[in-house]
């Protein structure tokens, strides 16, 4: 694979160097695989010259009769092999027909022409699939061959691959994690490029997950391996990615299936063109043959069968290196068709990190008696809002003893009950406290002033009455904003969020992001519904999610977009993951979808505009082998090289100090 502009290791995005296609195809055609064309190609020059130069016809119909055996031999044994195991006509047969034929009517420098020409145009189309999906290949390279294993507090060397659950790994500065962990000691920034996308270093301290490949850049650290060094992100990236390239999208699908029809039409079209004029009307046989070989060449539909998979696979490769990981073409076609995109709030609109944003305090309880209370309560808690409130209490009286339960019952996903000096307390949702037979009506106004400002109302009560109040805030990511605008300039429609909160906090949170509509209070099968029913009445739709909850509606969705924080769940559920968890990345991630539907609706034209052409001016009587042949390698380099300018295509990261203004400008017309 070329060389990027920059070093990853540097911590700088992802840039294409302008010369690497040039640099990258003459590296590409200059192998021993290429050595049959090159010889073909030689042969070809010399017959060529030698029949110009007026010498005998046997001594340059030899190099011609050579270059077309050493060309065509792999071109007919594909043919060949196509008539016996799918029992077809393909490309090949075609090509091996017209040569075939242009030898029989005495044009062995035109025969000699197809062969070279059409196998450079095959070249091309490998040259195209192999650059658009080298940087996958080049992933294969980030992981080290070892790691330095601690063990009774020595170092020892082993083999990557040899890395085993549980394993505690050393890593200097400079060096690549082998293994997929966590650390346990020390800490560092890593430059994470090469599997999230991510511009700029991350710092990692103990507790803090690593990937295999990424670079540790300014401390020694040591971690403990969570996985096998086998099954680390890279390869599972790498499988991901290689799967998604197999599947083929509609557009590709509708194409192949054109083709399988199309090709034994145009043989039997060429049949009659050779036949019928000359038996119905005694015209020339070879002038006919030859319009019927030129028939079969201008035929090939070469540049129509590749112009979807390199514009699909470039796509891709470009998703993957800015951290976007697409399952499949056919996703990629759908998010160019997204009209109503449905999110998440905690975690995916939201930081997903709870604080306490205000404190309510009644009877004999103060404020810091609320917090102190609600820090005993959480203390074996390990949910974001016990660690919020936590961390408030040791804000608010430092570092006073907490109160001591004499025992403590957890309702998971509710709340928490214990005892404390004879007295009971309890701690919880709104339906916790209802559920306890605690009144909260004498402070339903403060619970609708904190819902109303997107606050979340925690109950503290005692002895069965109600102590206080915390309002825990989740604020809107600094990204949330600016992308939902962008979203909306590319023609997004509808902008809905899809919540499990009550409908004042949903309401606060979506009101100051200005989504278009907002379902609250919703079970994880109530959100599959919705999604169902949205993508039914306002087209495809997308769903954006993180949580175990969200898998439900990404999997119904058109396309399942999952943050890259989220679960493993919601990972296996989607159809799109956001391994950097921008939010920012996906007014890109539609555009490039669009882009792709675009550049093959492009590339089709193209090639049938080029075909039709040189159809009408061999029907003329003024057209060859040789312009045909031309025509379509032409248009086989144009599409080519088309499809692969979506490898260049520039994302917007959330560190981009143009982000917020460029964000909000489409850079794609809605594809309608």
């Amino acid at each position: 694979m070329d060389k990027p502009a920059h070093d990853h290791a540097a911590g700088h995005g992802c840039q294409t160097d302008s010369k690497a296609p040039v640099r990258g195809i003459w590296r590409f055609l200059v192998n021993r695989e290429r050595a049959p064309l090159a010889i073909a190609a030689a042969l070809l020059a010399v017959g060529a010259i030698m029949a110009l130069t007026a010498s005998p016809d046997w001594a340059w119909r030899a190099p011609l009769a050579v270059a077309i055996a050493v060309g065509g031999y792999p071109m007919a044994s594909r043919g060949v092999r196509a008539i016996r195991t799918t029992r077809s006509l393909d490309i090949n047969v075609l090509m091996t027909v017209a040569v075939l034929g242009a030898m029989a009517i005495d044009q062995w420098i035109e025969a000699a022409a197809v062969v070279v020409l059409f196998s450079i145009g095959e070249t091309l189309e490998e040259y195209g699939l192999e650059r658009a999906r080298g940087s996958i290949r080049s992933l294969m390279n980030q992981a080290p061959a070892q790691a330095r294993i601690m063990r009774d507090g020595r170092e020892q060397m082993i083999k990557a691959t040899e890395v085993i659950a549980g394993n505690r790994i050393a890593v200097l500065p400079g060096e690549r994690f082998p293994a997929d962990g966590r650390v346990s000691s020390g800490s560092t920034t890593v430059d994470q490029a090469s599997v999230t996308g991510e511009s700029q270093p991350a710092p990692r301290a103990p507790g803090d997950s690593v990937f295999a490949g990424t670079v540790n850049q300014s401390g020694f650290v040591e971690i403990i391996a969570e996985r096998p060094g086998t099954d680390t992100a890279i390869s599972r990236i790498i499988s991901m990615v290689e799967d998604a390239q197999a599947q083929r999208a509609p557009m590709q699908r509708f194409i192949d299936q054109f083709a399988r029809i199309y090709t034994p039409g145009v043989v039997a079209v060429a049949v009659l063109v050779a036949l019928l004029p000359p038996l119905a009307s005694a015209q020339p046989f070879d002038e006919w043959l030859l319009r019927a070989l030129v028939l079969l060449v201008v035929a090939c539909p070469c540049a129509l069968v590749i112009s979807t998979p390199v514009a699909i696979a470039a796509a891709l490769s470009n998703a993957y290196t800015h951290g976007v990981l697409i399952k499949g073409g056919a996703f990629l076609e759908a998010l160019g068709r997204v009209r109503t995109m449905a999110f998440d709030k905690t975690g995916t609109l939201t930081k997903g990190s709870s604080t306490v944003a205000e404190v309510v305090a009644y009877g004999e309880f103060c404020r810091s008696d609320v917090l102190r209370c609600a820090a005993a309560l959480e203390r074996r808690s390990e949910h974001p809002v016990a660690r919020a409130i936590r961390r408030s209490a040791v804000s608010a009286v430092g570092d006073a003893p907490l109160p001591q339960p004499d025992h403590l019952e957890m309702s998971t996903g509710l709340g928490v009950s214990a005892r404390f000096d004879n007295r009971d307390l309890a701690l919880g949702s709104l339906e916790f406290a209802a559920a306890l037979g605690i009144d909260i009506s004498p402070v339903e106004d403060d619970i609708e002033r904190l819902a109303t400002l997107g606050q979340t109302p925690i109950v503290l009560s005692c002895d069965g009455q109600i102590a206080g109040l915390i309002g825990i805030a989740d604020d809107p990511r600094e990204d949330a904003a600016p992308t939902l605008r962008a979203l909306k300039q590319l023609g997004i429609e509808r902008l809905v969020m899809l919540s499990g909160d009550r409908e004042l906090t949903a309401g606060a949170t979506a009101s100051k992001l200005a989504l278009t509509d907002v379902y609250a209070e919703l079970l994880p099968d109530d959100k599959f519904t919705r999604i169902k029913t949205l993508a039914g009445s306002a087209g495809p739709a997308a769903m954006v999610g993180d949580g175990i909850n969200d898998a439900p509606a990404l999997a119904a969705a058109d396309v399942g977009i999952a943050m890259g924080a989220g679960t493993d769940a919601a990972f296996e559920a989607a159809d799109v993951a956001l391994t950097s968890n921008h939010l920012c990345q996906l007014p890109d991630l539609i555009s490039l979808g669009r882009s792709v539907v675009t550049t093959v609706r492009f590339n089709t034209i193209l090639a049938l505009a080029s075909k039709a052409i040189v159809v009408a001016i061999a029907a003329a009587g003024y057209s060859s082998l040789s312009v045909a042949i031309l025509a379509d390698v032409g248009a086989t380099l144009a599409v080519t090289f088309i499809s692969l300018g979506l490898l260049r295509r520039r994302w917007l990261d959330k560190h981009d100090p143009e982000f917020h203004s460029l964000a909000l400008q489409a850079r794609a017309a809605p594809v309608r």
